[in-house]
């Protein structure tokens, strides 16, 4: 469904941590997902859980995530 909204997907690190992030941009709304694990323990799941993101319809019509609509 993001394959319609612009997405921004990057990964950065500091001295302690190791940072995957993805940005959405669906209409004025700009929703952020990220995952933070210690710099040489990559979390095993990152992928898996960067893509359990999803939007839903909102009722009554418009697009939310279910989480804080």
């Amino acid at each position: 469904m993001f394959d319609v909204y612009p997405v921004l997907e990057y990964e950065a690190e500091n001295s302690t941590a190791h940072f995957t992030v993805r940005i959405y941009l669906v209409g004025s709304t700009l929703y952020q997902t990220l995952v933070a694990a210690p710099v040489g323990k990559p979390f095993a799941g990152t992928t898996e859980f960067l893509d359990s993101f999803k939007l839903i319809a909102k009722p009554g019509g418009g697009i939310g995530t279910g989480i804080m609509d």
